[in-house]
Formats: C-alpha cells, structure tokens, sequence
C-alpha cells in the first residue's frame, strides 16, 4: 500500500490537522508515515497543505509532487493542486464553499461540510467531515484508528471537542455513503 494525499486549505481551516491525524493513524497501524505541513506567514487566511505519506514500506522521499488524492477545503486549493492529482485519484472538496470543480481528470466528490458540521454543533469540525467523507472512499488508514487518534490528540484539550469531532468523522462518512455509494 502507498498513499500521496494533500490536505489543503487556507490557515485556520484545518487542512493541517487531517493530515496530522492521517499521519498519526498510519504510524499506529505499523505504515511508514509522513506528515510535510506547509503554510504562509500568516496566521489565519494564507495558505496552508499537509503532504501525507502512508506506505508498508519505507518511504524514502517525503515531497509530493502529484498526490492519489487530494482533500480541499477551498477552491484556491482546488485551482493549485487539483490539476496535479494522478490518473486514477480523486479530489474531496468541501462544497460548502466551493461551488463547482470544473477541468479535472479525476473524479470529484463535493461534501457541505460546513452546513454538516453546523448540523453536529461546531462548524470548525468542517475539516474533519471532510476526512470522514475520504475515508469512506479510501480506507487507506481504519476508520476506527482515525478516531483513537481524535480522542487521543484532542481529547487532552476537551473530551466534548473530541466529542464533536468523532461525530464529524462519521457524518463525513455517512454523507459520503448516501451521496455517492447508493
């Protein structure tokens, strides 16, 4: 198994923490796992990626240059990585904030991950809808793996924000599944 996922967003979005989390559930389930956070000199609103390596072997450059898959919080995001994205991938947009996703190559799967997210109590969890949503086409880390690492990484600072975000994960999921796997 080998995986080149980018997460990416504008500060403050999250794009950072999915690939966090990604990272932090391939090392517990034994892969070769790199996390490569890149951001602006902003605080909030500039840009911001996370370059994620999953492999079961040793990944020995961690730059991606064309991911599998790319995870995109907004349409910046989408213009800059998504032409790159490999034959045979997808892109993962949270449609809440990008309307359409136009000249791909690749399949493109939209999720209102900010209305979701609103829907479950806190709208900054939209990234974590987002992830759930991906991990319920590509199961390249286990869903329930992904949610040990929430609760572990997240519950320290609050078990109700750890809350909030496993209840994200699995709404991203389950709005992936009656979307787009009927």
């Amino acid at each position: 198994m080998y995986r080149e996922i980018v997460a990416a967003g504008f500060g403050g979005q999250g794009a950072l923490m999915i690939g966090e989390i990604l990272a932090l559930a391939g090392i517990e389930e034994n892969l070769d796992a790199t996390w490569v956070p890149t951001y602006g000199q902003e605080k909030r609103g500039g840009d911001a990626n996370a370059s994620v390596i999953l492999s079961s072997g040793e990944v020995v450059l961690p730059l991606v240059e064309s991911p599998d898959y790319l995870l995109s919080l907004n349409e910046k995001s989408i213009r800059n990585w998504g032409p790159r994205v490999k034959d045979g991938g997808a892109v993962f947009y949270n449609n809440s904030l990008i309307e359409k996703v136009d000249g791909l190559s690749v399949k493109a799967f939209g999720i209102p991950c900010n209305e979701i997210a609103k829907k479950i109590g806190s709208e900054k969890s939209a990234n974590i809808v987002l992830l759930g949503a991906y991990l319920a086409f590509d199961e390249s880390v286990k869903f329930e793996t992904v949610k040990s690492v929430i609760m572990e990484k997240l519950g320290k600072k609050s078990e109700k924000i750890a809350k909030l975000n496993i209840d994200a994960i699995e709404a991203g999921k389950e709005a992936f599944l009656e979307k787009y796997k009927k």
